[in-house]
């Protein structure tokens, strides 16, 4: 098995009749993949580093936002962004009133 470099991930992996050409007997090939089964390496390194940074990202975002959603239960309350239109009253002289200004295209404010 080390020469062909078969180790307990390559054996997670292995159908029972691969496995079989290796541990003819039933009961080693079923300890064998029990014993690897149990045995789950402890990820190390870089990338497992960045998993846990983003793992605690998701779950600090997933309690702020139900945290946001208990004070705010209006949905427009929750908005980080708001859209304001001004209007004004343009005095006519000539008929000695008010007229309300209009988008362009005649609605709104």
């Amino acid at each position: 098995m080390e020469m062909d470099k078969i180790d307990p991930s390559v054996i997670k992996l292995m159908t029972d009749e691969k496995l079989k050409e290796y541990l003819p007997s039933y009961g080693d090939r079923v300890a064998v993949f029990g014993y690897c089964r149990r045995r789950e390496p402890e990820p190390s390194g870089r990338k497992s580093k960045l998993f846990e940074r983003l793992r605690g990202k998701l779950t600090y975002q997933n309690q702020k936002d139900i945290v946001e959603n208990k004070e705010h239960p209006n949905s427009n309350a929750k908005k980080s962004e708001r859209k304001i239109e001004l209007g004004w009253l343009h005095f006519r002289d000539k008929h000695n009133s008010l007229v309300q200004m209009r988008t362009k295209k005649g609605t709104g404010t």
